[in-house]
């Protein structure tokens, strides 16, 4: 991009019960002036996934907000936020549940670049006697543990995991069984899998592929790479957790969690 700002991140954050949602973006300049660049973000609303398609896929945008002259040094990043973006036509019926996927759109525009990503109207929290609650109700998480990099290594795995008919063939088994939540294991699914949970209905653990604290890591080198996994994930309404390590002794998880 160049003589104009790109965007590289975009995370949500929603309140149910405003109807509102804040959103939050890397702008980049990648030249040796400051550029100023106005913001826009508009919000869609997709409905939920049905037979390959959302609705007639004519998306409603029910929200935008403008953000002006922001400016970006040269050669530097530049954080930005949009606050209480108002929802037309809300109501908690479209609040995103494993049994209603409803899903929305955010699209973060500049004078030179444009970035969209899927996000759903929910809240996921553990309250103070250990209940899970999305959406301020108590929720049994009903699943199971997926260790995909052991998947990796059968000679049969061939290119199913990134096979998107396989991945819902086996998310519709998963349901088969009164599944619809899964933590991954030893290894990180690609972003097919995060997709279709958002538009199935899935509740994700999502693991770092990051097994105990003896593969060489540091805070200075691993920290980085948790900063860009958040930002990759981050808008999935799928992710509830991000959980940093498999049976780490906390030794340097300590450190870098509060």
């Amino acid at each position: 991009f160049t003589g104009a700002a790109d965007v590289s991140a975009v995370q949500t954050a929603q309140d149910v019960d405003k109807g509102t949602v804040t959103v939050q973006a890397i702008l980049n300049n990648r030249t040796n002036q400051s550029l100023t660049t106005d913001v826009t973000v508009e919000i869609f609303e997709m409905g939920v996934y049905t037979d390959e398609t959302f609705g007639t896929g004519a998306w409603k945008k029910v929200g935008e907000q403008l953000l002006k002259s922001q400016t970006v040094p040269a050669g530097k990043s530049l954080t930005v936020r949009l606050d209480d973006i108002s929802l037309e036509n809300w109501s908690r019926e479209k609040c995103w549940t494993p049994d209603n996927p409803y899903l929305y759109m955010a699209r973060v525009s500049t004078t030179g670049d444009t970035y969209e990503v899927r996000f759903g109207m929910r809240t996921f929290e553990f309250d103070d006697r250990g209940n899970a609650r999305l959406n301020g109700e108590i929720i049994c998480l009903m699943g199971t543990n997926v260790a995909i990099e052991r998947f990796f290594d059968d000679p049969l795995c061939l290119n199913n995991p990134w096979d998107e008919d396989w991945i819902r063939k086996l998310y519709s088994e998963y349901r088969d069984c009164h599944w619809f939540c899964f933590r991954t294991h030893l290894g990180s699914a690609n972003s097919l899998w995060f997709d279709i949970a958002d538009e199935m209905g899935f509740m994700i653990f999502d693991e770092y592929a990051n097994w105990g604290d003896n593969d060489g890591c540091t805070v200075q080198s691993i920290m980085p790479e948790i900063r860009a996994w958040i930002d990759e994930r981050g808008h999935h309404p799928s992710v509830i957790c991000f959980d940093a390590m498999n049976e780490g002794n906390g030794t340097l998880t300590d450190q870098f969690i509060p």
